[in-house]
């Protein structure tokens, strides 16, 4: 099993990706990111799948309300961004911006931070600083579960500010 379905270059060893069984495929953009790698798969080990976490956001199932109430929102009349910073090679953006944003921001906004897995220790102490500073609109996403596989934050983050 590899990574999964990220949306970055398609990359690895050719070697090893031709070993594979199958590579699954999610869409046009993921088989255009194979073309333009130049690793030739086969068709038959090609399984188009689509994107199995966008499907409660397909099929209507997300619950914007119950969602909002879990991470504490309560001002739900402000407009809500989302701030998921993204990993690579071991250089999350999430301690360049995580004071600034949250110090910056209107009241006019809530903001949402999803940090990324590999930021999870530092939940805590985010918390504890916003506390401090009695910043009431900065919240704190579980990185795990709740917005990469069941609320995919590209897409929910669009759902929570409509």
């Amino acid at each position: 099993m590899g990574h999964g379905s990220g949306d970055k270059k398609y990359g690895g060893s050719v070697k090893t990706l031709t070993t594979y069984d199958f590579h699954f495929i999610t869409g046009k953009k993921h088989m255009a990111k194979l073309d333009d790698s130049g690793i030739h798969i086969p068709e038959e080990k090609l399984i188009k799948i689509g994107n199995p976490r966008f499907d409660e956001l397909f099929n209507g199932d997300i619950n914007k309300g119950q969602y909002l109430k879990y991470l504490g929102v309560k001002d739900l009349t402000r407009k809500i961004i989302l701030y998921a910073p993204t990993w690579k090679w071991g250089n999350g953006t999430l301690h360049l911006y995580f004071k600034n944003f949250s110090r910056q921001l209107s009241k006019d906004y809530s903001l949402i931070i999803r940090p990324h897995y590999f930021d999870r220790k530092y939940i805590p102490r985010m918390k504890k600083w916003l506390e401090k500073r009695e910043i009431d609109n900065v919240y704190i996403s579980n990185p795990a579960n709740i917005l990469t596989q069941r609320y995919y934050v590209r897409y929910c983050c669009f759902r929570l500010i409509n």
